[in-house]
C-alpha cells in the first residue's frame, strides 16, 4: 500500500514537473532579461560643434558622425513568434505592468485582435486573442484603451459586420447611411486587475448617432474612427447634408458608450480630422483640408480648440496651404446626389489602402520620400533639402522638432529644433553615417517630450555591406540644451515594421514586428516575430 501511494504521488511529481517546466521553458524562449547592463556614456567629442555659414542664424549647430560603440544594451526582451501580426499601441496600467494591443493573422488576411500584458520585467500574464465570427472584422489601426486606479482596463475597438445586407445604387441617401450605421459597432471588453475577461458590451452606432444626425439634417456619412482621451471616447468621421459639401463632425461617449455631445463643424468644408488632443480645459484638433480649383489640388492644415461641449473656442488654422499640386484643367462640379454604394464601398477601400500605406510607412515599407510641400513657418533654408518631416510640435513653446535629409537614402540627416514664433533654429545637428549606411524611411520618424524636457526620437538605418541588406532602428535622446545623451539601437533585420515606444516607469519600451526572407517548398515565406525591447533611462 505504501508503494502504490508512493508510486502515485511520484506519478503527479512529473506530470507537474512537465506542465510547469514546459511553461518556464516557453516563458524563458520569450522573455530573456539581460544580466548584465551596460551603458556607455556619450564622450565629449562624439558631439562636435559646428561654425554657421553664410546667412545663418542658428543658435546652436554640431555634428555627429555616428558610432555603434555608444550604443545603450537592453534591460530585457521579449519575442513571439506568429504567422503575421503587428503590435498597435503600447500601455501602462496603473500597477505598473504592461499593455499590448495588436493584431494577429493566420496567413491567409484573417486577422484577431492580440492582447498581451507584461509585468515590469517583461514576464508575460495574459496572452490572448479575442475571437472574430465570419465575415466581421475590427479596426485594429485605432484601439482605445481606458485604464483604472487597480490594474484594469477597458478595451474598446470598432468592429464591421460585412454580413449585413449593404446599400444598392437605387438606394436614397439616407438609406445608405443607415445601412452603413447598422454594419459599424463598438465593443468594450472589460478586464479586472486580475485580466479575467469580466464583461463584453456592444453598442451599434445606429442607437448611438442616427436620431442626432437625422435631426441636423445629415443624409450621409463616410469614414468614422473611434479615439480617446482623458478617460472620454470620440467618434470622428465626416458627414454631409444633401447637396453640400462633407463636413467633419466629433461625437463625445462616456465609458459606457453613452453619447454626451455631438456637433459638426460646417466651418471647416473638404476638411479631415486627424487627432484631437487635451490643451487645457479644451481640446486641440488638427486635420488637413482638401480643396482644387482651376485644376490645381491644394492641402491646408487646419487647427481649431473646442471645449466640453464641442464648441469651437478658438482657430489656429494656417492661411495658406502648404501643398498644391496641378492636374490639368477642373473636371465638372461633382454631383452629390450620384454616389452610388459601389463607389462608397471603393472610397472606404481606398481610405483602409491609405491607412495601411501610413501605418507601412511609419513600420519601414517603401515609399518616396520627396515631397512638394513648401511650409512658410520652415526657415527658408529648407527649401534646400529634398524632404522634412515635424516629429513633434510643442504648443507649450511653440517649438517644432524636425528631420530632414538632401536626398533619398542619403546617409546624412539633419535634426533641428525650430521656434514658430521667430522662425529661429535654436539648435540643429548633422549625423553623418557612415558610407554603408543609408536612411530610408525619414518621414516614419516620430518623437516625444519627456516631462524633464529631454527629447526622444527613432530613426530607420539600413545596412548595405550585408547581403540584401538589413534594416533598424536607432533611437536618440537629447536634452533641453541639444545635446546628446543616450543612443539606443534594435538589432538588424532583414524586415521591421510596426515600430513604437512609450516611457513607462523610467523605461523605454519598444514594440515591433520583424521578418526573414525564406524560400520553402518553392515559394517564398516571411514569417514574422512580434518583438518588445525595454531600454532603461539614464
Amino acid at each position: 500500500m505504501t508503494y502504490k501511494t508512493n508510486y502515485h504521488l511520484l506519478f503527479a511529481y512529473i506530470i507537474c514537473l512537465c506542465i510547469f517546466g514546459g511553461s518556464c521553458k516557453k516563458n524563458l524562449q520569450q522573455t530573456t532579461n539581460i544580466d548584465v547592463h551596460t551603458y556607455t556614456p556619450i564622450a565629449d567629442n562624439y558631439q562636435l560643434d559646428d561654425t554657421n555659414e553664410e546667412n545663418e542664424s542658428i543658435r546652436k549647430k554640431s555634428i555627429i558622425r555616428f558610432s555603434k560603440e555608444y550604443n545603450s544594451s537592453v534591460l530585457w526582451k521579449y519575442d513571439l513568434k506568429v504567422e503575421k501580426g503587428s503590435f498597435r499601441t503600447i500601455n501602462e496600467l496603473s500597477n505598473g505592468n504592461l499593455l499590448f494591443i495588436g493584431e494577429e493573422g493566420d496567413g491567409d488576411y484573417q486577422y484577431k485582435p492580440l492582447i498581451l500584458i507584461q509585468d515590469n520585467q517583461g514576464k508575460e500574464l495574459l496572452k490572448q486573442n479575442i475571437s472574430v465570427t465570419p465575415k466581421t472584422k475590427y479596426d485594429l489601426y485605432r484601439p482605445a484603451v481606458i485604464t483604472d486606479n487597480r490594474g484594469g482596463f477597458i478595451l474598446y475597438l470598432m468592429k464591421e459586420m460585412d454580413y449585413l445586407n449593404k446599400s444598392v445604387y437605387e438606394d436614397p441617401e439616407e438609406v445608405k447611411m443607415r445601412n452603413k450605421l447598422k454594419t459599424r459597432q463598438i465593443d468594450r471588453f472589460s478586464f479586472s486587475d486580475n485580466y479575467a475577461e469580466s464583461s463584453l458590451h456592444e453598442k451599434n452606432l445606429t442607437e448611438l448617432l442616427l436620431d442626432r444626425l437625422l435631426i441636423k439634417g445629415i443624409v450621409s456619412i463616410g469614414s468614422i474612427s473611434l479615439k480617446n482621451v482623458n478617460d472620454k471616447l470620440f467618434l470622428i468621421g465626416d458627414v454631409r447634408r444633401l447637396h453640400e459639401e462633407e463636413i467633419p463632425f466629433i461625437a463625445m461617449l462616456n465609458k459606457d458608450l453613452d453619447l454626451i455631445y455631438l456637433n459638426e463643424f460646417n466651418e471647416y468644408p473638404q476638411t479631415s480630422i486627424s487627432s484631437i488632443s487635451p490643451d487645457k480645459d479644451h481640446y486641440y484638433i488638427e486635420g488637413t483640408k482638401s480643396d482644387a480649383a482651376d485644376g490645381t489640388y491644394y492641402s491646408t492644415h487646419i487647427r481649431f480648440s473646442v471645449n466640453e461641449k464641442l464648441q469651437i473656442t478658438a482657430d489656429y488654422s494656417d492661411k495658406e496651404p502648404y501643398y498644391s499640386f496641378y492636374r490639368g484643367p477642373s473636371a465638372p462640379d461633382y454631383d452629390y446626389d450620384s454616389d452610388s454604394d459601389e463607389e462608397e464601398e471603393e472610397n472606404d477601400e481606398s481610405e483602409s489602402i491609405e491607412q495601411e500605406a501610413g501605418d507601412d510607412s511609419k513600420s519601414g515599407e517603401e515609399y518616396n520620400c520627396e515631397t512638394e510641400e513648401n511650409d512658410e513657418s520652415l526657415p527658408d533654408e529648407t527649401e534646400s533639402w529634398s524632404s522634412y518631416n515635424v516629429m513633434y510640435e510643442d504648443k507649450v513653446t511653440d517649438c517644432s522638432y524636425l528631420i530632414k535629409e538632401k536626398k533619398i537614402n542619403s546617409n546624412e540627416a539633419i535634426f533641428e529644433k525650430l521656434n514658430h514664433s521667430d522662425s529661429t533654429v535654436l539648435w540643429q545637428i548633422k549625423f553623418e553615417f557612415p558610407n554603408n549606411y543609408e536612411i530610408p524611411y525619414i518621414n516614419s520618424s516620430e518623437g516625444f517630450l519627456r516631462a524633464n524636457g529631454d527629447f526622444v526620437f527613432f530613426l530607420f538605418i539600413r545596412d548595405k555591406s550585408v547581403e540584401n541588406s538589413v534594416l533598424s532602428m536607432l533611437i536618440f535622446v537629447f536634452n533641453k540644451e541639444g545635446n546628446l545623451i543616450q543612443q539606443m539601437e534594435t538589432p538588424a533585420y532583414f524586415g521591421l515594421t510596426g515600430f513604437e515606444m512609450k516611457e513607462c516607469g523610467n523605461k523605454l519600451i519598444t514594440s515591433f514586428t520583424s521578418y526573414d526572407a525564406k524560400y520553402i517548398g518553392g515559394e517564398w515565406t516571411y514569417p514574422h516575430t512580434l518583438r518588445i525591447k525595454a531600454f532603461p533611462f539614464n
